[in-house]
């Protein structure tokens, strides 16, 4: 259903044969120096450059960042710090059914 895509090895040794053949039947290839397609009337082309406008004035960070940072700190719960348990005390009990095989195993405080 799909073939094989050639490699590059493939492609190239192809890409060689075409040009010797180009080449072979009266064929040239013409050097360009750099930079020649792209001049219009001897000047680079940049339509697609945009037209430089004045930038727009803009807000000083530290006080925005300040602002932000107050804002943010403000509304910050402050967390209460959470009791923990030893885990010295606890101690592992495996609870055995009749035949002395274990059912589960529990944690006690003892």
């Amino acid at each position: 259903m799909f073939s094989n895509r050639p490699t590059k090895k493939q492609l190239r040794k192809d890409h060689e044969e075409k040009i010797a053949s180009f080449l072979a039947h009266g064929g040239t290839i013409q050097s360009v120096p750099p930079g020649a397609s792209s001049l219009i009337d001897g000047n680079y082309n940049n339509r697609h450059i945009r037209l430089e406008r004045p930038h727009k004035t803009r807000t000083a960070i530290p006080e925005v960042v300040a602002a932000i940072e107050a804002r943010r700190t403000a509304n910050k719960k402050v967390a209460k710090p959470t009791k923990q348990v030893s885990r010295h005390k606890s101690l592992r009990k495996v609870v055995l059914d009749d035949f002395g095989e274990p059912v589960r195993v529990i944690w006690t405080n003892h």
